[in-house]
């Protein structure tokens, strides 16, 4: 990118002016170089719209951006409605979409659940509750163990049950079993709420942080 911009490097920094597309993965990557290298203005769009393969995202390129200091915070939390809009528009953006796609945050694995349950930044990439306004999440399989359990219940309730709380036991038990029977489709929260907070009601229970 140097090289592309040194020719215009006695030009004054706000003539340089840069318009990516996402044809090969470093969208995000050439516009941070764009930028390092004198270019004031990026052109972009809000979670990667445009032609062909896309803009450059400008929440991706924000992010980064704050990183480095070379801008001020930004509020993420207001993109959920955008995305929103997109989803009713029939445009959402894909499920592993970086940030606001519907997995960029979910698990299934147990030991990523589990590393979650005991210090959660050894497996977020950061606060995202608190940057992006969306919640870490987890879709129950076979390879959640009792620990993916212990998580989802936590998330939606507040509750972190003990690993030995005998109703988490028995649920954990049923699943494997409908698994083991040849389930292929993850469970939801929805599908074990009613029963999860039966559990969550009652002890013993390990409160969170202790």
């Amino acid at each position: 990118m140097n090289g592309l911009c040194s020719p215009f490097n006695r030009s004054p920094y706000q003539s340089l002016e840069f318009h990516p597309h996402n044809d090969t993965h470093l969208v995000v990557a050439n516009t941070l170089a764009a930028v390092l290298a004198g270019c004031a203005a990026i052109n972009g769009t809000l979670l990667g719209k445009g032609e062909r393969t896309g803009n450059a995202p400008l929440e991706g390129v924000l992010l980064h951006l704050s990183g480095l200091g070379l801008t001020g915070d930004a509020d993420f939390t207001v993109l959920n409605d955008l995305n929103d809009l997109y989803e009713e528009l029939g445009q959402g953006v894909p499920a592993k979409y970086p940030l606001f796609g519907r997995d960029a945050h979910r698990t299934r694995a147990g030991i990523h659940a589990d590393g979650l349950n005991k210090f959660w930044p050894m497996y977020a990439p950061f606060n995202v509750p608190a940057l992006l306004g969306r919640p870490l999440d987890l879709s129950l399989t076979k390879d959640s163990g009792v620990a993916g359990l212990i998580f989802l219940i936590r998330q939606h309730t507040g509750t972190e049950l003990a690993k030995d709380h005998a109703g988490l036991r028995a649920l954990h038990e049923s699943l494997t079993a409908e698994f083991d029977a040849g389930r292929q489709t993850a469970v939801e929260w929805e599908e074990i709420a009613e029963r999860a907070l039966k559990l969550s009601a009652g002890g013993p229970v390990v409160r969170s942080g202790t």
